[in-house]
């Protein structure tokens, strides 16, 4: 499935950005690698799905996520827009991290589906 496929190579790329210190980057793509993961599973579920970037609203379609999993999607979900429009320093080390972090458990969860 392509979808699933561009979004795992988000999340490779989001590495790559960590490792250059991209940290604005590392957050839109950890926010986009689960998006697309997410909206693949659904597809390949129902046959579509929703044209929207919240993917706390996604990841709630695919089944019943845990608490972890939810957090995740709460942390993660604001960074497909600010990363996007706000200042580069905006982003530290850390907050990429996070970005990184969180991604890891929803991806993960995704994975068992």
């Amino acid at each position: 499935m392509e979808l699933i496929s561009k979004g795992e190579e988000s999340f490779e790329l989001a590495k790559m950005s960590m490792e250059k210190g991209v940290y604005w980057l590392v957050c839109f793509l950890s926010h986009q690698s689960v998006e697309l993961v997410a909206k693949g599973k659904l597809y390949i579920k129902a046959g579509s799905f929703p044209f929207t970037h919240n993917i706390c609203t996604l990841i709630r379609l695919l089944g019943n996520p845990s608490q972890e999993v939810l957090d995740a999607c709460e942390f993660l979900n604001p960074h497909y827009t600010a990363s996007r429009y706000s200042q580069m320093d905006y982003y530290s080390k850390n907050t990429a991290e996070l970005c990184m972090k969180n991604a890891e458990v929803i991806l993960s969860w995704l994975k068992t589906l």
